[in-house]
C-alpha cells in the first residue's frame, strides 16, 4: 500500500512495501512513486493515468516496476483518488499485488500445454496432412501418366503445386500453435489485404450464404500485420460460421477504427483497428462461449474438427500485441472482433523479417502406375462425395482416366438429391463432411431403395483413429487417404465386381 499527496509525494507505505521493492520507510517517503519506473512503459501510458486519476476515477492496470537492486518485477494496481471538498484529489491510494510469481507460472503452464496439446492434436493434423498428400499423390501420378502418354502435364502440376502450398500453410499453423513459427510483420493496408481475401471467402461459402464486406472510409487502417496469418485467421472465422449455417444466412466483414476497452490489466481504452466477422448462425451459449478459447474443445467433433481454430487465432493475435472478442447469442449469431493496434502505434515494436529456414520433402508416390500390369478400369457411373474440392478434383481426374463416367457432390444432402434423380453404380464418400457425413449417406440409402448400392468410404483417419466401426462389412470397402491410384483402381474394381447387382 502507497499513499501520496495530490502532487504524487509518498506519505506513507506498509511493510508489504519494503518486501516487494527493497525500498525502506527511509528510502521511500517523501520521495514519488517514481523511483519504481522501468522503462516498460512509455510516457503515454503515465499521460492516461494521470488523466483518469484527476477526473476523480480509480485506475487499475498491470505495471512491470523496478526494485531497489534493479531487478524487475509486475504488480497488478488500483490507485485510487481521495477527493476533498471541492472534488479534487488530495490524496492518492494504490494497493498492488506482486504478480511476478504467478505470471512466470501461468507461462510455465503455457509451455508444458504445449507438448499436451500437440500430441492430442497429432490425428487432426494428421487427417489434413493426408488430405494434401491425396491430392499431390494422384495428381503426380496423372503428371506421370501424362507424359509416358506424350502429353503436357501442366494442369496436374499445378493442383500439386496449390497442395504444396495448403500443407506449407498447415506447418506454418501448427509451428504458431507451439510457438516456433515467427511472424514477418510489415505496415500492411487492411483494406487491401480483405480485398484480396474476399475471393477466397467467397469461394469458402457455399451460395446460400450472403457475403457483404464493408469499410469505413477516411480513417488510417494500415497495421503491423504477418498478411499469412490474417488471411489464415480470416478464412478460419469464415469456416467457422460457414458451418454454423447449413441452411445459409449471412456473413458480415467489417473493417473500422475506433476506440475500445484494452484487455484486463492493461492501458485502459486505445484505438485499435478493428475487423469484424459476424455470422447469422447457430450462435453459443454462455457456457460454450467460456470454453471458446480452450484448446482442443470444439462443438464440431462429429465434423472432424481439431477445436484448435480459435486458440491459434487468439495466439496470432497476442503475437500481434491484439486480441480477440468474442460476442455470441444462441439462435440469432456470433460476431467475432480482431483488434490490431494501428501502425502509428504498433511499428516500433514489430517484429524484423525472418528468413524461412530452407528444407525439403520427399515424396513416395509408390509404384508406378504402369507396374504390376494394367490399371483395372471400367465405364460405369460413380459418384463422388467429398468436401475437399483439391481432393475432390484428383480423384475425378483419376476415374476419368480410368474410363468411369463421374458425379460430384461435396456434401451427404448434396449425393442423395443426386441419388434421387441419378442412377449411378458405386459411391465413394468421404466418412467426415459438414452437414452430413459418409455413415450418414450410408444410412439414407435405404430410404431411397438403393440399400444395394455398393459404397467405398474414405478418410484421412485410419480405421483404428476413426473409433466408430464403420458400416456392417464396410471395412472392406474403406480407402485410406493418401491413396494411390493403383490402390484407387483396384478397391473401385473390387467394389463393383462383387455388387449384388453384379453377383445377380
Amino acid at each position: 500500500v502507497i499513499i501520496t499527496d495530490s502532487e504524487g509525494q509518498i506519505e506513507c507505505i506498509n511493510p508489504a512495501f519494503e518486501r516487494m521493492t527493497g525500498y525502506s520507510q527511509e528510502d521511500a517517503v517523501g520521495g514519488t512513486p517514481r523511483i519504481l519506473k522501468s522503462v516498460k512503459q512509455g510516457p503515454a501510458f503515465y499521460r492516461r493515468m494521470w488523466r483518469k486519476l484527476q477526473s476523480g476515477a480509480p485506475f487499475q492496470a498491470e505495471f512491470v516496476n523496478r526494485r531497489k537492486d534493479s531487478s524487475l518485477y509486475r504488480q497488478e494496481t488500483t490507485i485510487t483518488p481521495v477527493l476533498g471538498g471541492d472534488g479534487r484529489p488530495e490524496h492518492f491510494v494504490a494497493v498492488a499485488r506482486d504478480i511476478t510469481r504467478e505470471k512466470q507460472m501461468r507461462k510455465q503452464l503455457r509451455e508444458a500445454q504445449k507438448a499436451e496439446i500437440l500430441g492430442h492434436v497429432a490425428g487432426g493434423i494428421a487427417h489434413d496432412c493426408r488430405n494434401t498428400l491425396g491430392v499431390i499423390q494422384a495428381h503426380a501420378e496423372l503428371a506421370r501418366q501424362a507424359l509416358d502418354e506424350g502429353s503436357s502435364p501442366n494442369a496436374e502440376l499445378q493442383e500439386i503445386v496449390g497442395a504444396v502450398q495448403e500443407g506449407s500453410r498447415l506447418l506454418r499453423g501448427l509451428l504458431r500453435l507451439g510457438g516456433k513459427g515467427e511472424l514477418n510483420r510489415v505496415r500492411t493496408s487492411l483494406p487491401e489485404l480483405m480485398k484480396g481475401i474476399r475471393p477466397t471467402l467467397r469461394a469458402t461459402l457455399p451460395e446460400t450464404v450472403a457475403l457483404e464486406v464493408e469499410v469505413e472510409s477516411g480513417k488510417d487502417l494500415h497495421a503491423m500485420v504477418d498478411p499469412g496469418s490474417v488471411y489464415q485467421m480470416v478464412l478460419n472465422l469464415a469456416t467457422n460460421a460457414r458451418d454454423a449455417m447449413p441452411a445459409g444466412g449471412r456473413l458480415a466483414v467489417r473493417l473500422t477504427r475506433s476506440e475500445a476497452d484494452s484487455p484486463e490489466g492493461t492501458v485502459g481504452r486505445e484505438e485499435w483497428i478493428v475487423l469484424e466477422v459476424t455470422d447469422s448462425g447457430y450462435g453459443m451459449a454462455p457456457e460454450t462461449l467460456a470454453r471458446v478459447f480452450e484448446p482442443l474443445f470444439t462443438t464440431k467433433a462429429a465434423a472432424g474438427g481439431t477445436g484448435l481454430g480459435m486458440t491459434m487465432v487468439a495466439r496470432l493475435m497476442e503475437d500481434h500485441g491484439g486480441w480477440v472478442d468474442v460476442e455470441s447469442t444462441p439462435g440469432e449469431g456470433t460476431t467475432v472482433r480482431l483488434l490490431f493496434p494501428p501502425a502509428d502505434r504498433s511499428g516500433q515494436n514489430a517484429s524484423h523479417p525472418q528468413k524461412a529456414g530452407a528444407s525439403s520433402s520427399g515424396l513416395d508416390t509408390g509404384k508406378p502406375s504402369g507396374a504390376g500390369g494394367p490399371l483395372p478400369a471400367g465405364d460405369e457411373a460413380i459418384l463422388v462425395v467429398e468436401d475437399e474440392e483439391p481432393l475432390r478434383r484428383a480423384m475425378v481426374r483419376s476415374l476419368e482416366k480410368l474410363g468411369y463416367r463421374i458425379l460430384t457432390a461435396s456434401t451427404g444432402k448434396e449425393a442423395l438429391d443426386l441419388l434421387a434423380e441419378e442412377s449411378v453404380d458405386l459411391v465413394i464418400t468421404d466418412l467426415v463432411m459438414p452437414e452430413m457425413g459418409g455413415r450418414e449417406l450410408y444410412e439414407e440409402l435405404s430410404l431411397l431403395g438403393l440399400r444395394d448400392l455398393p459404397v467405398i468410404f474414405m478418410s484421412g483417419y485410419n480405421l483404428e483413429e476413426l473409433g466408430a466401426p464403420l458400416p456392417f462389412d464396410a471395412e472392406q470397402g474403406f480407402l485410406e487417404k493418401p491413396w494411390t491410384l493403383r490402390q484407387l483402381a483396384t478397391k473401385v474394381r473390387g467394389a463393383l465386381d462383387s455388387s449384388p447387382a453384379r453377383r445377380g
